[in-house]
């Protein structure tokens, strides 16, 4: 799925985030073969704060706050965590234990004049800020 131009909605599916849902949820509600998240999102940059994304573990109270000024995000949740991350509290890690918040470019965007341009020229700038934010509630 490489964009090339406009937006899929995603209410309805198990793409949508636009209110609070857990991520196990989503997977679920994935069909055509979709196993975990490794998909791209067209960020709404209308808020003044740039949060796109509030992770919450209900079981541990940890908090991760994204906030970009980037175009869009992936989320990836990897579906074979097993033996990868060294966690003392289990004997092994579960499909989807963990879950990545990337912030950049639109995928194709170089191609597709309505998102923002990732070209830069010689002695041109890039400078742009994303911030993940961790508490425990």
């Amino acid at each position: 799925g490489v964009p090339e131009g406009g937006l899929d909605p995603v209410g309805g599916t198990g793409f949508d985030f636009t209110s609070p849902k857990a991520i196990g949820k989503g997977i679920e509600e994935l069909t055509n073969g979709h196993l975990g998240f490794d998909d791209f999102y067209v960020l709404d940059r209308e808020r003044e704060d740039n949060l796109i994304s509030v992770l919450y573990s209900e079981k541990t109270g940890r908090v991760m706050n994204t906030y970009t000024d980037m175009q869009s995000a992936i989320i990836y949740t990897p579906l074979n965590c097993a033996g990868k991350h060294p966690d003392k509290s289990v004997d092994v890690l579960p499909d989807y234990a963990a879950v990545c918040i990337e912030c950049q470019f639109v995928p194709n965007a170089a191609n597709v004049p309505e998102y923002d341009s990732p070209v830069f020229r010689a002695g041109e700038k890039l400078v742009t800020e994303t911030v993940y934010e961790f508490a425990v509630r």
